[in-house]
């Protein structure tokens, strides 16, 4: 279940930076070291929204078994 929500996380971390475009950082604004840290942390996502992201774990989004459990696309 734990890769399965790592997997889910990933995916849509992935999109919303691919619809977000190419972020440019000025160097004048990125010295920051806290700012940066913050753009490398992974997102975290609550139960309902993987609810609805994988169609209550549907059978039909389910593309496969991992050590860890059910892999949902």
């Amino acid at each position: 279940m734990g890769v399965t929500l790592l997997g889910l996380a990933l995916t849509f971390y992935v999109l919303k930076k691919k619809g977000q475009g190419v972020l440019v950082h000025n160097s004048e604004e990125s010295h920051n070291n806290e700012d940066e840290k913050k753009d490398l942390e992974s997102p975290f996502f609550d139960l309902d929204m993987i609810l609805i992201a994988t169609n209550n774990f549907s059978i039909a989004n389910k593309i496969g078994e991992g050590g860890f459990g059910s892999i949902y696309k």
